[in-house]
């Protein structure tokens, strides 16, 4: 079921952030949000996790979804390692090899036995990243997953990325066309 946005509407304070906004997020398909700085991406993708509340209009196909996310900020627990970090969220199937081995995929290696306070701002990124795509879901939302990574990493994670959210819809803010492109995704541009 696709996931629908009838005319949303939300204010902080005299701050009207969306006005009669109305957008359709297909089910199966990979979006991408742009547009400039404090237009209302991350308000967007907050009111679809239920993170807030619409002041007004009503967000349809949320019901009985299994969300996943990597927010702008990594959130992750520093005093534990990257493993620990990732199962957290993680079936009791995914097993520490899995987990290493999924965070090689992206490029990490120098991380065992190190908590995350230890390691550097790309690492703990796709530390972050690879925990959203492993926690059980079948909608992924990532506020600018890319930033703080240089161009290959960027890619090599793009392509995990892709490999690990088949079938599932995916929501993703970025500011780099070349990622729609690369994603092959449906861009949505906020004004």
């Amino acid at each position: 079921m696709d996931i629908r946005m009838i005319q949303v509407s939300k204010q902080y304070g005299a701050n009207q952030v969306l006005k009669d906004l109305n957008l359709t997020f297909q089910e199966g398909r990979c979006h991408c949000l742009m547009g400039p700085s404090g237009i209302g991406k991350t308000t967007v993708i907050n009111l679809l996790m239920g993170l807030e509340n619409p002041d007004s209009g009503s967000i349809l196909g949320m019901e009985g979804r299994r969300v996943a996310a990597c927010f702008q900020e990594d959130r992750l627990i520093e005093h534990l390692d990257a493993i620990s970090n990732v199962k957290l969220v993680c079936d009791k199937r995914i097993t520490k090899e899995i987990v290493e081995e999924e965070l090689n995929k992206v490029g990490l290696i120098d991380y065992i036995d190190k908590p995350v306070s230890a390691l550097s701002g790309g690492m703990k990124r796709r530390v972050a990243i690879v925990r959203a795509l492993l926690a059980s879901s079948d909608l992924v939302i990532m506020d600018e997953p890319f930033k703080g990574l240089d161009q290959e990493l960027k890619y090599r994670v793009i392509n995990y990325i892709i490999e690990k959210t088949k079938g599932k819809t995916l929501i993703i803010i970025t500011h780099d066309k070349e990622d729609v492109k690369r994603l092959e995704a449906n861009l949505i541009l906020l004004s």
